[in-house]
């Protein structure tokens, strides 16, 4: 979840943050008084950009960053499992062998942000 809100108390006296955010949902630009947010929730990439107002009426000049926002979890990595070699008979997992087994690890995958990392772990 993204949330944007103005600070209740700032080094300048700001009246007003204004904010627009572009992305995966649309906010038009959108004034932020205190006590007021934005929170979107839908994964995506968003660009938001900001500027501000003093008591005199002077706007600050325009800040835009990305935000990428991924809440989902990879879909976790899997092992293929095949009799002595590679090009062996699978092995049908959790039945007794008297052969080797040898497995190959499958990445897992994650379609928004990407997937960095499967970790395996053998015990026994």
């Amino acid at each position: 979840m993204l949330k944007i809100t103005k600070p209740e108390t700032s080094q300048l006296p700001i009246t007003n943050l204004y904010c627009k955010v572009i992305g995966t949902v649309e906010i038009e630009e959108t004034e932020i008084l205190d006590g007021n947010t934005i929170t979107i929730e839908e994964e995506g990439i968003y660009e938001l950009t900001a500027y501000s107002v003093d008591y005199a009426g002077n706007e600050s000049k325009e800040e835009t960053v990305e935000i990428y926002l991924d809440t989902t979890a990879p879909i976790a990595g899997t092992m293929n499992m095949y009799i002595n070699n590679k090009e062996g008979e699978v092995y049908v997992n959790n039945e007794w062998t008297n052969q080797s087994v040898y497995a190959e690890p499958v990445d897992g995958n994650d379609n928004l942000s990407g997937h960095s990392t499967t970790v395996y772990k053998v015990t026994g």
